[in-house]
């Protein structure tokens, strides 16, 4: 991802954590909201994730937990390695619901609502990189050689191949699909070897890493796209010869999203992967 790209958005930077809260015994439900300067998330986790902390040695947690998500503008520097509890207080003051703020004059429920304890927290930048070789044949010396082929073979998939950022949730289905076709093209490419040479064979692991290759392509584009959208800055214009801002674009296409079923099904056409498969 260019430099303008990482820069253009409010979310170039991110903040995840599995926190709880001291708030009544009634769930908390999934929530989301776009403000002008960030996108902020909260779900509840199934109370089968407590088992597995407590499987993997994490002290007992009894506490429903919640997954959160914020965005942190570039502005306001980097992201502490481990967000702290009171770092990401102050996120969800400041980007979350009214209904989680833990100033009770702006909480609709007039109580504040606070984090209680921090099980897990991270930090990461939304970038884009693909493989440039996503096929190689080595050499019997480590590298490709002239002529008849000896060495063995590397093919990259999934975040070998391609990283992006999460949006729309696209990079375990594309990885799952790497390894669906790599399956494919291993077994093609045994079968061939019986009849002709390994080079020839291996035209069947050039072909899968090409098209593979493109879909990456497709799928980096459609999350840079997706993050454009999501956490476009206020104040921006669509184009010179428009004025109206790229959160107010946003907004509306949310907006038209929620209420035209066709549209509805295109987003979720496009988020399967199913046309890129």
């Amino acid at each position: 991802m260019s430099a303008r790209d990482e820069n253009v958005t409010n979310l170039a930077q991110m903040v995840l954590a599995d926190v709880t809260f001291d708030a009544p015994a009634t769930d908390i439900p999934f929530t989301t909201t776009l403000s002008p300067d960030s996108f902020f998330l909260c779900a509840h986790l199934p109370s089968t994730f407590n088992d597995y902390l407590i499987a993997n040695g994490h002290p007992t947690v009894t506490d429903k937990l919640y997954r959160i998500g914020s965005g942190v503008p570039l502005e306001e520097g980097e992201i502490p390695r481990s967000p702290s509890k009171e770092y990401l207080q102050n996120l969800v003051d400041r980007f979350g619901p009214y209904g989680l703020s833990s100033d009770a004059s702006v909480n609709p429920k007039s109580k504040s609502i606070r984090i209680k304890d921090v099980v897990w927290s991270t930090r990461f930048r939304n970038h884009a990189a693909i493989a440039d070789m996503p096929f190689i044949r080595l050499g019997s010396t480590g590298s490709s050689q002239p002529g008849e082929p000896e060495g063995g073979v590397i093919v990259l998939v999934g975040d070998a191949a391609h990283i992006h950022s999460p949006a729309g949730g696209q990079g375990m289905n594309l990885g799952l699909r790497d390894a669906v076709f790599l399956g494919e093209a291993l077994t093609k490419h045994i079968h061939a070897t019986a009849t002709k040479s390994l080079s020839e064979a291996d035209v069947l692991l050039r072909d899968f890493a090409a098209t593979r290759h493109a879909r990456a392509l497709e799928v980096i584009g459609l999350t840079k796209r997706l993050l454009s959208i999501m956490g476009s800055k206020p104040g921006e214009w669509m184009y010179w010869w428009l004025p109206i801002s790229a959160a107010t674009a946003r907004n509306w296409l949310l907006w038209v999203g929620g209420v035209l079923p066709f549209v509805q099904q295109k987003i979720a056409w496009e988020l399967s992967g199913l046309g890129r498969r």
